[in-house]
């Protein structure tokens, strides 16, 4: 394939078991930690990685040009009345605009450290805060445990087609509406190139509007690809076999695509790294990424421990990086940042703490 700057410029042509996870073992398998104060997280987000690393990867790993929003604008779009959190950058004129979503029983600002982090490199991030967060309906989702305290049934959501259409639903709104959302900031969110990106079932959520498919449990094929997104970056995405994803799921993906996983990334679906690869290997060739972490943790994609953990600070300053750098390939067509995706220097420059992988 051309990997030419001529080829950039013209553009880019579960299914769950039923279970029951008690409260503790839910967040462990899913954050790896609680949520710690905003002091540690902010402070994971500013360190800088070791001294030993290329100085091009510490330019994506480390704050860029602008400083980011402390507190996000929070506000009700008003064509659907979905709640979005928005983060920016500060006196900046514009920036590139994102769409995150959030995992199962999350919700934006457990990601803060990592979103602060993009919209210093000049991203505009909105985040819609899905039903099932905790701040919204999440509740409903949890009962009475027998052996005391709290359990969610999680099988319901991830066979549920109606669950999937509202968080594609609530996303596409924020495309909907991102003029209203730069009148609220004061700034231009450019919308020419629009990036969806997402964690867990927030990837999920991404890969629907990227173009995949997934059978629910009713046995309806849901399909919402959304052409307008122009790529889309999935932190531990699910793979085949859980969500109602099968081997032709990614068939439609043709958009550009980043996964971003690794040996240990685990959670509630019991799902390996190699399995979560598989909106890579099995999507359409053409523009298509994996960042494949040697030791990955279920929470390093949030960075919660970053400020308490050497080894965490690290593997957070590789998912700041690998993302960063496709957001600007492709976002803003940055040539430098789409040779550094396209071949192995992500490997030489990580130490080898990853493996870079494309197609």
């Amino acid at each position: 394939m051309d990997r030419s700057n001529a080829q950039l410029k013209r553009g880019f042509p579960f299914r769950f078991p039923a279970m029951q996870l008690t409260r503790r073992a839910f967040v462990a398998a899913t954050f790896g930690a609680t949520l710690p104060s905003g002091a540690v997280a902010t402070d994971g987000f500013l360190r800088p990685p070791p001294s030993s690393t290329d100085p091009r990867y510490a330019g994506y790993s480390l704050q860029g040009p602008y400083a980011a929003t402390e507190t996000p604008l929070a506000m009700v779009l008003p064509r659907s009345r979905t709640r979005v959190l928005v983060f920016h950058p500060v006196a900046a004129p514009s920036g590139r605009f994102v769409v995150f979503s959030h995992g199962l029983l999350s919700e934006p600002q457990v990601y803060r450290a990592l979103i602060c982090h993009w919209a210093s490199h000049g991203f505009v991030i909105a985040c819609p805060i899905h039903d099932d967060s905790l701040m919204e309906r999440g509740l409903r989702l949890r009962t009475a445990a027998a052996a005391g305290g709290a359990a969610w049934d999680l099988g319901g959501v991830a066979g549920d087609a109606e669950t999937w259409r509202t968080r594609a639903q609530a996303c596409i709104s924020a495309l909907d509406d991102v003029a209203t959302i730069s009148n609220a900031i004061n700034m231009v969110a450019l919308s020419e190139r629009p990036l969806i990106v997402g964690h867990g079932f927030g990837a999920f959520t991404a890969m629907l509007l990227a173009g995949a498919t997934a059978r629910s449990k009713d046995g309806a094929t849901l399909a919402m690809a959304e052409q307008r997104f122009y790529g889309a970056a999935l932190l531990s995405p699910y793979g085949e076999g859980a969500f109602g994803l099968d081997t032709e799921s990614w068939n439609g993906v043709r958009c550009p695509i980043l996964a971003v996983t690794g040996k240990g990334d685990h959670d509630a679906s019991g799902q390996d790294g190699d399995r979560r690869a598989d909106v890579f290997t099995k999507s359409p060739a053409g523009y298509k990424h994996l960042a494949m972490l040697r030791q990955a943790t279920p929470s390093m994609f949030a960075g919660q421990r970053a400020g308490m953990d050497s080894k965490e600070m690290m593997r957070f300053d590789d998912v700041k990086a690998v993302t960063t750098a496709f957001m600007k390939a492709y976002g803003y067509h940055d040539t430098q940042a789409f040779g550094d995706i396209c071949g192995d220097w992500f490997l030489q420059a990580s130490l080898r703490r990853l493996d870079f992988s494309y197609r």
